[in-house]
């Protein structure tokens, strides 16, 4: 899994369960790196989360074209990045719209980032029934 140094991870108290009207929640959505050509899978949770107002930012896992094609009507509360930096990312966002990977999750836990999962294969079930029944998705 490579060298699990971060650097830039939330106080403790930092308080992700509740959200002001006023300053609807951030989220960020990433899907990985394996279905990054499923354009309308991701163009149907950015859709919803529109509807909702949410800022949203968008990674694309180093697809080009996902990149391009997401670009063409993105909204204007919508921030499409071809490779953020997730570790980054994630001490701003409220919620994290992920496959449900393992670093997906570690990184969540981690930065104390309520999770949100779309599983598409293998770990990905598991990892979010285990989120599930321990209440930490």
């Amino acid at each position: 899994m490579g060298n699990r140094n971060f650097k830039e991870s939330r106080a403790p108290e930092d308080d992700r369960t509740s959200f002001s009207s006023d300053k609807p929640p951030r989220v960020y959505l990433s899907l990985g790196t394996s279905f990054n050509s499923e354009v309308d899978k991701f163009q149907g949770v950015i859709n919803a989360l529109i509807e909702l107002g949410y800022p949203l930012t968008v990674a694309c896992g180093g697809s080009q074209d996902l990149f391009d094609k997401l670009n063409k009507n993105k909204a204007e509360n919508v921030d499409i990045q071809l490779f953020p930096n997730q570790r980054q990312l994630l001490t701003k966002m409220d919620i994290y719209f992920c496959h449900g990977g393992a670093s997906s999750v570690y990184e969540a836990m981690y930065f104390r980032v309520p999770v949100l999962m779309l599983p598409q294969v293998g770990d990905q079930h598991a990892n979010t029934t285990i989120m599930v029944e321990h209440k930490a998705g």
